[in-house]
């Protein structure tokens, strides 16, 4: 038989405190609770009065855990009208299982959901028994629990989680988070102080100088957040506690929460981040009259060396006339830990690959970034400069098993009024290729008999989309003429575009003066090609207007 109601509830509350983590844990949970009962093969059943801080509850829901895996859920009351419960309301539960054995947690929501929930224990705890039964109505399992109380659950820098790894300046902010809102008259307190090797703690400080009331200004009053200035961190350098927590008055009062102790760190220069100072291109500067090619190095260099928990990236992508960039990438696909490799770990060394070039063309620009996490850390400084990237010959090639629907077009196509008679026609929408055709038709009969015909089948999934054309004497990106028709061609499903009697004419120009003229009338940039009705690409051939592109390096 379990406890009934005595002096042992008390002591409930102590033991609950203890359970405040695993709270927390299940706290960040939203769901409303729910459970299948066919996904168990036993049962055992449990008749509870639960208290939240000695009263009883008489509304809400009941769930029983094993883990963080629900395995009860009781939202109905019953009132015995009989024995020493008389009135009081009890939760009549069925626990499932598969084997027994289990030990079970329990918490109660006002409103069946997670994050409203709080824990409740009982003296001794509960095994989950296949066709088992825990008490009655006449002496039920007492569950007990308190009210969830603001514990400090997390210490953010700049939006990340806070650690040594990461330096802390002057002008970073550090955000406070609590399990539920302090209220006005609770007070929020941060702390710095030197940590030391034999983890002695000295030259503490209030940060901001004052405890601040409570609720916080998001995150529904939960989060408070500190800017740190330059008195806040005065002689603090490399690893400092820190801590977090909450009292009942602003001077002097009651601890009312659960703290927080974490080691942070701080920049030896708390001002500095370093800032890209030069690019070089196989050790001259790099400039947009050098063309880059696959296994050249382009070199980085930052006017202090980065530190360990500091992380440099190269990018490159497409720049656009309107300065919009797009087909980024990183080169080498990852960011490098500082320092980096010579010049007192300032410099970092990229060698260009294949992937790291494909689909780029002519004058570039390059953006170095410095972070301050391997993965989605925050931005410390960048800067960008215009390069050039030799033009490398691509293939055109197109998978029909990608796509559902077809369209089918047949076109002619003049290059300065030339009909071209061999090579390729590829279409596209934005910079993937939907349709290729190599191979020509010559009509006997008609108004275009004995001229060449391209009759292309086009690939889409739900049509509706804009195409742009190329035509190419070999089947490359590289050698290939943007050609238009006017007016413009959309993808619709199953239809159909031309015919030998009647083809659609696309016309082209291989003759720099005359491109200029076709580019402004027919091209046009976004930073999401997918809005552009036509060709995004740049003109290939060496007198024709090219698209740039932008490469970018970072240290983060």
């Amino acid at each position: 038989m379990t406890n009934k109601v005595s002096k042992s509830s008390r002591f409930l509350l102590i033991i609950n405190i203890l359970f405040l983590p695993f709270n927390l844990l299940l706290a960040n949970e939203i769901e409303i609770w729910e459970i299948n009962p066919a996904d168990f093969s036993n049962t055992m059943t449990m008749t509870t009065l639960v208290t939240i801080d000695s009263t009883d509850m008489n509304e809400g829901s009941l769930a029983a855990f094993v883990g963080n895996e629900i395995r009860g859920l009781q939202n109905d009351l019953s009132f015995p009208t009989f024995g020493p419960f008389a009135d009081r309301p009890m939760f009549q539960i069925t626990i499932y299982t598969d084997s027994g054995g289990e030990d079970l947690t329990f918490r109660w929501s006002p409103d069946g959901t997670q994050t409203n929930s709080i824990l409740i224990t009982s003296n001794p705890p509960i095994t989950s028994a296949v066709n088992g039964n825990e008490d009655s109505v006449l002496e039920p399992v007492l569950l007990a629990g308190i009210e969830a109380r603001p514990d400090v659950v997390s210490i953010q820098h700049n939006g990340l989680p806070l650690s040594n790894s990461t330096d802390m300046l002057v002008g970073d902010n550090l955000t406070v988070s609590f399990f539920k809102a302090p209220t006005s008259d609770q007070f929020v307190h941060l702390e710095f102080g030197q940590l030391f090797a034999n983890n002695s703690i000295s030259n503490n400080r209030l940060i901001g100088g004052a405890r601040v009331a409570g609720p916080g200004g998001s995150n529904s009053g939960k989060d408070f957040t500190f800017t740190l200035s330059e008195s806040d961190l005065a002689g603090l350098s490399g690893n400092v506690f820190i801590q977090a927590r909450i009292w009942s008055a602003i001077v002097d009062g009651d601890e009312v929460g659960d703290n927080l102790n974490i080691t942070g760190s701080v920049a030896p220069d708390v001002y500095a981040r370093p800032q890209v100072i030069s690019f070089q291109h196989n050790d001259d500067a790099l400039s947009e009259s050098t063309d880059m090619l696959v296994g050249d190095i382009i070199t980085i260099s930052f006017d202090k060396a980065p530190s360990s928990n500091q992380f440099a990236e190269l990018e490159i992508g497409q720049l656009h006339d309107n300065g919009g960039v797009n087909n980024s990438r990183s080169v080498g696909g990852i960011r490098v830990a500082g320092p980096g490799g010579s010049n007192g770990g300032k410099d970092f060394t990229f060698t260009l690959s294949e992937s790291d070039l494909t689909d780029l063309f002519d004058n570039v620009a390059v953006r170095a970034i410095l972070w301050s996490a391997a993965v989605d850390g925050e931005l410390l400084s960048s800067e960008m400069v215009v390069g050039s990237v030799a033009l490398v010959s691509t293939n055109w090639e197109v998978n029909p098993a990608d796509f559902s629907n077809t369209m089918t077009m047949t076109a002619l196509i003049t290059i300065d009024g030339i009909d071209m008679n061999e090579g390729s026609l590829a279409a596209f929408v934005g910079n993937e290729i939907r349709g290729l055709q190599n191979d020509l038709s010559l009509p006997t009969f008609g108004p275009f008999a004995g001229r060449p015909m391209f009759q292309i089948t086009i690939y889409t999934d739900s049509g509706g989309e804009g195409l742009t054309f190329r035509w190419s004497p070999d089947g490359t990106q590289t050698n290939s003429i943007l050609v238009t028709s006017n007016p413009p061609i959309t993808l619709a499903i199953n239809g159909n575009e031309g015919s030998v009697t009647e083809p659609i004419i696309f016309t082209g120009t291989n003759n720099a003066d005359d491109l200029n003229i076709i580019d402004n009338d027919h091209k046009c940039y976004y930073q999401s090609i997918e809005r552009c009705q036509y060709d995004w690409y740049p003109i290939t051939t060496r007198n024709a207007l090219h698209g740039e592109i932008v490469i970018s390096a970072f240290i983060w």
